[in-house]
């Protein structure tokens, strides 16, 4: 679990809270940093097969930093309590998402 609050048992903040933790953008946030990736369009899966050629290269760590620098709270999609809503910010502030 992600943090917690002060005053309140480690599962006070809940699972979901926890959960929702994990998010890092959507789309439209992400127009700036996607602008210039390829669209697979074609049949022959040339796009997968150079991810393929990817896949041990350990570079997941720079790619959610880049993705991060894009990073904004999205507060019209988590809705919630006013309470609920803070501890998501805060568990969102412990790693990373400011």
């Amino acid at each position: 679990m992600v943090g917690g609050n002060p005053g309140q048992g480690p599962n006070e903040r809940g699972v979901a809270v926890d959960l929702l933790a994990t998010y890092a953008g959507r789309a439209a946030d992400l127009q700036d940093w996607m602008k210039d990736s390829q669209i697979n369009t074609d049949r022959n899966l040339r796009l997968q097969y150079l991810a393929g050629m990817w896949l041990n290269s350990y570079i997941g760590t720079e790619i959610l930093n880049g993705i991060l620098q894009h990073y904004r709270f999205p507060d019209q999609i988590f809705v919630g309590s006013e309470m609920r809503v803070q501890w998501l910010k805060q568990a969102l502030a412990e790693i990373g998402r400011r």
